[in-house]
C-alpha cells in the first residue's frame, strides 16, 4: 500500500523518534526510530485495520 502526503502526518517526538498517523483516522498510528520506520509501520497498521474492517463473516 502506498500512501501520499495527504493521507498521513509524521511528527518528531520530544524524547526521540517519530510518530506517524492517518489524518482521517487517529486509531491508525505508529511509532518509529526514524520517520521512514514510522511510515513503514503505519502502512502495516493501515493494512491490518482495513483487513479487519472489511472482513466479512459467514453465518451458518
Amino acid at each position: 500500500m502506498e500512501m501520499n502526503s495527504f493521507d498521513y502526518r509524521v511528527e518528531a517526538v520530544a524524547d526521540g523518534g517519530y510518530f506517524a498517523y492517518c489524518a482521517g483516522n487517529l486509531l491508525c498510528c505508529a511509532y518509529g526510530e526514524t520517520s521512514e520506520d514510522a511510515c513503514e509501520r503505519l502502512e502495516q497498521v493501515v493494512a491490518d485495520y482495513m483487513s479487519d474492517f472489511c472482513m466479512v463473516e459467514e453465518y451458518s
